[in-house]
């Protein structure tokens, strides 16, 4: 007979678990809970939405299923909305939305939401029963079938509540387990509590009594607008975050939580931030070691001169900056004979483009360029120089139509 592991050899096993097998494990086998709620628990990757989180590549999805009585009965656009996790609302008993899952906040939720944008997406939602009816006729006479069949299945809840009958269809809660190797697992549950109740019972299955701070290497919140349903009593130490939006309102959210949030980042990610000068000189991004900015709608070179961090990296679809932004750059950090390790990358989608740059540059600088198209230039501290070429991405896979190419400028040891 195999002989049981110890306490202290069980614990040593657990902490080197992958986090969705402790989860599963803990789930399965009820001894194990206390155990493994003790031993601290490291997560690589942490995505953060509404009603999805992502622990590593395993994601999480909540939704609500409505099981038709007569299969051949479901439109399709319910059909799509069940093959694709579920509708992201509340259903009464007519099946009219309740969005309270968009206003419901309780101990421990995060709510980072820009402001006017949950007025906008109101309005837009509260439309009668007399407006669905006018957009079905509107789509009869345009022949529009995809948008006429949405309508119709919008306007079916209304007569349900007219005439006092309750839709052909039950409905449930679903979690959708999509994991690593693409495969789904799919749970389903009596629709006895509101989505956002379910979402907040199942992050503190996962999160909540964990007697220390739970370390994530990277953090992503996925959106800017949104309520994110945790358990009072956890915390992160983070190494890396990606966020969108205003970056007062995340930092004040994520401020809860995460520990070290004032402390310097190793990289921090801001998917789109918002076009305003004071979000440059937040401690959050002031402080972090490396920034990568993927939008910014100004092209204020000015604003990006203040930047103290050490490497920035633009990820724009197509650099919005043009040639005399560049001059100024480098100008500035000849000025302030900037030190080994700053560097700055610029996208762009052709190559043509960055060399013409270069030679700009060449000329500007009176710069040395060699076989590989570098330009070097040189700097108060003959010690170092400062170095312009022109390099490939390293960025695969990422979901976005990302740039081939950068301009990198660097500051190098002269050897």
């Amino acid at each position: 007979m195999d002989k049981p592991l110890s306490y202290e050899s069980l614990k040593t096993v657990l902490q080197y678990l992958e986090a969705n097998l402790r989860f599963h494990l803990s789930n399965r086998c009820v001894s194990l809970k206390c155990t493994e709620k003790i031993v601290p628990l490291r997560i690589d990757s942490l995505k953060l939405d509404q009603r999805l989180i992502t622990v590593n590549k395993t994601t999480y999805l909540f939704g609500i299923y409505r099981d038709y009585h007569i299969k051949s009965d479901i439109p399709r656009c319910i059909q799509r909305k069940n093959n694709t996790g579920g509708l992201g609302n509340d259903v009464d008993q007519y099946g009219l939305p309740d969005y309270s899952i968009d206003h419901v906040v309780t101990s421990g939720d995060l709510v980072i939401k820009e402001n006017g944008w949950q007025e906008n997406i109101d309005r837009l939602r509260n439309r009668s029963m007399q407006q669905l009816e006018e957009n079905v006729e509107n789509m009869k006479r345009k022949r529009e079938e995809w948008m006429l069949e949405s309508y119709l299945a919008d306007l079916q809840p209304h007569y349900y509540k007219r005439d006092n009958v309750l839709p052909p269809y039950d409905p449930f809660i679903q979690l959708t387990i999509k994991h690593e190797d693409e495969t789904k697992t799919i749970h389903r549950t009596k629709y006895t509590m509101k989505l956002h109740e379910a979402i907040k019972k199942f992050n503190t299955l996962l999160f909540g009594g964990r007697r220390s701070t739970i370390h994530v290497k990277r953090v992503k919140v996925s959106n800017h607008h949104l309520i994110i349903r945790l358990p009072i009593d956890v915390t992160f130490r983070i190494l890396e975050l990606k966020f969108t939006g205003t970056v007062e309102i995340a930092y004040g959210e994520l401020k809860k939580v995460v520990v070290n949030i004032d402390e310097p980042l190793e990289e921090l990610f801001v998917d789109t931030i918002a076009d305003l000068p004071q979000n440059f000189e937040h401690s959050l991004i002031a402080n972090s070691k490396s920034l990568i900015i993927r939008k910014y709608a100004q092209r204020l070179i000015g604003d990006y001169l203040k930047l103290k961090n050490r490497r920035v990296h633009m990820r724009f679809e197509d650099c919005l900056f043009y040639e005399r932004d560049h001059i100024l750059l480098i100008r500035n950090w000849l000025e302030t004979n900037r030190d080994v390790g700053y560097c700055y990358t610029f996208a762009f989608d052709k190559k043509e483009t960055v060399v013409r740059r270069l030679e700009l540059i060449k000329t500007e600088f009176d710069g040395d360029m060699n076989d590989q198209g570098s330009v070097t230039i040189s700097m108060r501290n003959p010690s170092n120089q400062l170095c312009v070429s022109c390099v490939p991405t390293t960025y695969h896979n990422t979901g976005y139509n990302e740039p081939q190419w950068f301009l990198k400028i660097e500051v190098l040891h002269v050897d």
